[in-house]
């Protein structure tokens, strides 16, 4: 079909103003449509981003995981260290395997209402804690002690008496 105009032609615009009107409205979609792109690239490098953010802060997280076990590895490795320079130290004296020896059949000597509580080897000798019934075991023990001739060298460190626990005594001997 063809175009009617029906408005006067002194109405008409310019054709200049067509070509101008024309040319705008490509402007226009092509903006429009450059706009849109821009817009969509905008939310994919923030989604893109967000992502490299979450998994930047899963391996922070791993990594301090990892830190922390190393942390308690490292403490329970110089712990071990230090036990084992401490019982270097000990087992390097001369007299130590004799000193632990000599505590074991200490310790086996005992009379019966004399209990062993505590006892630690160390560069100077042991020392032992021991509770006792009644002064009969005190008198049994300290007799024993003398003349078995195992120590060369007995210390009473501490004595105590209660009357629940009965007698306490500490000593340091040596070999």
């Amino acid at each position: 079909m063809a175009d009617f105009n029906l408005l006067p032609s002194d109405l008409a615009p310019k054709t200049s103003f067509i070509k101008l009107s024309s040319k705008l409205k490509k402007i226009a979609v092509v903006g429009y449509i450059i706009f849109l792109v821009l817009v969509v690239t905008l939310f994919s490098i923030v989604f893109i981003m967000s992502k490299q953010v979450q998994e930047q802060n899963e391996k922070e997280e791993t990594l301090l995981t990892s830190i922390k076990a190393l942390k308690e590895t490292e403490q329970r490795l110089i712990l071990t260290q230090d036990r084992l320079s401490h019982a270097r130290s000990v087992l390097d004296k001369e007299n130590a395997t004799n000193e632990l020896f000599a505590l074991k059949k200490y310790a086996q000597d005992l009379p019966d209402n004399v209990s062993l509580n505590e006892s630690a080897v160390s560069v100077d000798g042991f020392s032992a804690r021991l509770s006792l019934g009644s002064s009969d075991d005190l008198t049994n023990l300290l007799s024993k002690m003398y003349s078995s001739q195992i120590f060369s060298e007995i210390v009473m460190t501490s004595f105590s008496y209660s009357s629940e626990s009965n007698y306490g005594l500490s000593f340091r001997l040596r070999i």
